[in-house]
């Protein structure tokens, strides 16, 4: 974790998402760049980044890939406005989520348990 004070932008493996490690960037207030594949496993962290309004971090081919990188960095003004104003936003999106996650893992506890208890 110290080491996303050393960074300015975070780039994610391909064509397996790094899911925990773009939350811990996000956390940290590092944007993460992701080339988006077909699979569950390639868009791990494009749904991520939705999550926090970086729609634009997330990219479908290998070109425009590259071509965001170049011009992310080339913006380490915007990237130091997002470091401060990440953080923030993974927090707003945390506590709007927690609520319906918490109501459906209820959910399924309850149909877990009334299925159990017809089936005895």
């Amino acid at each position: 974790m110290k080491l996303h004070h050393s960074i300015d932008l975070a780039l994610d493996t391909f064509p397996h998402n790094g899911g925990t490690i773009t939350n811990h960037s996000l956390w940290m207030g590092v944007p993460v760049l992701t080339l988006a594949g077909d699979r569950t496993s390639s868009r791990i962290a494009a749904t991520l980044l939705h999550q926090v309004s970086l729609n634009e971090f997330v990219t479908t081919t290998k070109e425009r890939c590259v071509k965001k990188a170049i011009a992310l960095y080339q913006d380490s003004e915007r990237l130091a406005t997002l470091r401060r104003e990440l953080q923030g936003r993974v927090m707003e999106n945390v506590e709007h989520r927690n609520p319906a996650i918490v109501r459906g893992v209820e959910a399924e506890y309850r149909r877990a348990w009334v299925k159990w208890c017809e089936s005895t």
